[in-house]
């Protein structure tokens, strides 16, 4: 389930729903009793009432409070045991967040964009925040065929993409897996943060990541008499943004603009 797949439900929805009404039909939704596809069919329908009728995200989930199975959460793309689950709720949350702040827009959404993005052959990248904040698939220092003529991009294939995207700096969190004076060399800007799995060193790193990712604000002048007035410094500016994403974890945008 992604994002592009939620924009192509909820424009089927949509032409459905008005040709029932023409017609002077009743339309249902049925779905499957596996329990990924209850999952995912339970997030597709609220997310069109967060969507297309704003309603809250309680409001939306309404009818599903004490469903019995309950839904089974979402998880991530590794092999491993999952210690950070995703509730249908929690990622509603997400959804919800995103419209409110105006990351995601139904009107000026290309679904056909996106999945050509998502493609590895393509550089498997998706805007969590458009024109901010980009995920991509870790390259390797080689491409390497993962399917009969299907190739990854090699770490220099990624440079014109980068800047044909407006990406002018890299975090990599995980090993080191290609030569970051690559990037360098091509003009965009390289860091490294990668951590082990210790909670501690996981929030430090994710604060850094936000700093590099925050632009500094402009100079302001001094206030006209320091002693009375405090003003709020870069640092915590960024530090007092950082701690309300982290306060609002559950509401995972990322889960439906990047799963996995």
């Amino acid at each position: 389930m992604n994002l592009g797949q939620l924009h192509r439900f909820c424009k089927l929805l949509n032409s459905k729903l008005e040709e029932a009404t023409t017609q002077h039909k009743q339309l249902s939704f049925a779905t499957s009793n596996h329990p990924h596809k209850r999952s995912n069919s339970i997030y597709l329908v609220c997310s069109w009432f967060l969507i297309y009728k704003q309603n809250s995200v309680a409001l939306a989930y309404q009818p599903f409070f004490g469903l019995v199975p309950a839904p089974v959460p979402f998880r991530d793309a590794a092999f491993s045991i999952c210690t950070y689950s995703l509730s249908v709720i929690d990622v509603l949350k997400g959804v919800s967040k995103s419209l409110a702040q105006e990351r995601f827009n139904f009107a000026t959404f290309n679904p056909d964009l996106y999945d050509r993005m998502d493609r590895i052959e393509h550089g498997d990248c998706t805007w969590i925040i458009p024109g901010k904040l980009m995920a991509f698939s870790g390259p390797q220092a080689q491409k390497r065929e993962i399917s009969p003529g299907v190739f990854t991009l090699s770490i220099d294939e990624y440079i014109p993409l980068f800047k044909k995207y407006g990406v002018t700096g890299v975090i990599r969190f995980n090993k080191k897996i290609y030569d970051r004076q690559v990037l360098i060399s091509g003009g965009i800007n390289h860091y490294d943060l990668y951590y082990e799995v210790r909670r501690i060193i996981e929030i430090f790193i994710c604060f850094f990541a936000f700093l590099i990712c925050t632009p500094p604000p402009p100079p302001t002048p001094p206030p006209p008499n320091p002693s009375r007035r405090m003003e709020e410094t870069p640092p915590k500016r960024s530090l007092s943004g950082f701690c309300k994403f982290v306060n609002k974890k559950k509401e995972r945008w990322q889960c439906t603009a990047r799963p996995g």
